[in-house]
């Protein structure tokens, strides 16, 4: 199946798309998510098999589809996860697992920023500075999709098409009870920074990572609705904007982050792994 929004085939404006393998009766499966303006949506489903093959010919088939489409707001936590090199995990965050309980969660992204800003504080002996990024998870029942690679089992894709595109090995579907199912680092860019730099726009962002570079262009988009074309580059394999001591880049493997100054950084990589830190010579943190 695939959904786009696209009426002229089932290839054009993919927003989703998968298979019904291993689904059963009454099974669900999320199409679409995050959706904050108004649009038509058409869903395509076919039978993945000529009509010459002998599994298909002479063969009734029968489908029956049901959906419901709701106005609540996704489950979402904020955090900083100030990274301590000397913590037990590095406070990382997988999609697909739990967040640790000893990295603290906040409601909304102010709440992450200002946390961030008062561990570089403590660090740098009360320096003061704007560290406007944090981390956004979506959290909920879902499925995530895994591949094994050298006896180790990695689960950073939300849905099977991104992780057979990544070719890492054999996808198989993991079932999430309140799990991170989406891993985005967010940043904001302030009025008063957009208007001392022209071209960039005022508002809070999110660049996606974890799925092997399938948000490449999702992100690169993202990037420039925020800084224009002004502030990026770009090359075969990364484009990257930045301005005025704020950092936010995408790369073609999927590797996003946002950076402030030497001793700070907030990223989500290809592999769905994802912390803040606040750093200071010699190794630990905030």
């Amino acid at each position: 199946y695939a959904l786009t929004t696209s009426g002229t085939n089932c290839t054009t404006g993919v927003v989703s798309q998968g298979t019904f393998n291993g689904k059963q009766a009454n099974d669900k499966i999320e199409l679409l998510s995050d959706v904050s303006t108004a649009g038509t949506y058409y869903l395509w489903v076919w039978l993945d098999a000529a009509e010459t093959s002998t599994l298909t010919m002479n063969q009734s088939v029968s489908l029956s589809l049901g959906g419901e489409c709701t106005d609540q707001a996704p489950n979402y936590t904020y955090t900083v996860n100030i990274y301590d090199e000397n913590a037990s995990g590095y406070n990382s965050v997988w999609i697909g697992q739990p967040i640790p309980s000893g990295i603290t969660q906040y409601t909304s992204p102010g709440e992450a920023i200002t946390a961030l800003e008062a561990a570089y504080s403590s660090v740098y002996s009360g320096a003061t500075t704007s560290l406007p990024f944090f981390l956004r998870h979506k959290i909920g029942n879902g499925t995530v999709w895994c591949v094994t690679e050298d006896g180790n089992t990695y689960c950073p894709f939300e849905t099977q098409s991104e992780c057979e595109s990544a070719n890492w090995g054999t996808c198989t579907s993991s079932v999430v009870t309140n799990g991170v199912t989406g891993s985005y680092v967010g940043f904001t860019v302030s009025q008063e920074l957009a208007s001392a730099n022209l071209g960039m726009t005022a508002g809070t962002y999110y660049l996606k990572g974890g799925d092997n570079g399938r948000s490449y262009n999702e992100n690169k988009a993202t990037l420039i609705s925020a800084f224009g074309s002004s502030y990026c580059t770009y090359n075969s394999s990364s484009f990257n904007c930045i301005v005025s001591g704020l950092g936010a880049g995408a790369n073609s493997y999927g590797g996003v982050n946002a950076v402030v100054g030497a001793g700070s950084y907030c990223g989500v990589s290809g592999d769905g792994y994802s912390f803040c830190e606040v750093f200071v010579d010699g190794g630990g943190g905030g």
